[in-house]
């Protein structure tokens, strides 16, 4: 009796008829390739979702930043209507908004009503530069029944062209993206 140790060999016939009929032993070259192409396509693709997700994450928050700012201005707006025009004026959509001097509304001393109004617009300006907005603008308009409220930013996520309305003004490459508020004037019904 005869003991292998280790594997059997097939015998000279088989072998070498597989070696002439060309019996796959293996991936060759060009499968390997194939399936190395097919991996880094599909890697690819997994790194375009993750970075459209990540625009679209930051486009919302951006719109979610700028919808509080609009909100606020439009209740500071709202609770005083004779203010309207000063922060009208002040707000005008361009890039030198200043609120003016707060010091008369402080420590609970009267102030009359453009010191208030100059006292929000500080205060909602202080409030825009805390938020992640670049570059925020707000413009506000008003006929005798209606409010609009705009705030306007830059935004650092392009997922649409730039949006365009009475507060957006400079160059449409720059991206920037606004929303608009409207809220009725007078007694609700």
């Amino acid at each position: 009796m005869t003991f292998f140790a280790g594997r059997r060999r097939a015998p000279a016939s088989v072998a070498g008829k597989c070696a002439a009929a060309g019996c796959g032993g293996g991936y060759t070259l060009v499968e390997l390739l194939v399936a190395l192409l097919v991996f880094s396509l599909g890697a690819l693709a997994v790194a375009a979702m993750q970075f459209g997700a990540v625009q679209a994450t930051r486009s919302a928050s951006e719109s979610a930043a700028a919808l509080m700012l609009a909100e606020d201005l439009a209740q500071r707006l709202l609770s005083d209507t004779g203010a309207i025009d000063r922060y009208a004026q002040a707000l005008d959509g361009s890039n030198a908004m200043t609120g003016g001097d707060v010091t008369a509304c402080l420590d609970g001393a009267t102030c009359d009503p453009p010191a208030w109004a100059e006292r929000g617009i500080a205060a909602w300006l202080a409030l825009s530069e805390q938020r992640a907005l670049a570059l925020p603008r707000a413009c506000v308009s008003r006929d005798a029944t209606t409010l609009r409220v705009g705030v306007s930013w830059v935004s650092r996520a392009v997922l649409a062209p730039p949006s365009s309305n009475f507060c957006t003004s400079g160059d449409a490459s720059e991206g920037r993206r606004a929303l608009t508020l409207t809220a009725p004037l007078g007694s609700a019904p």
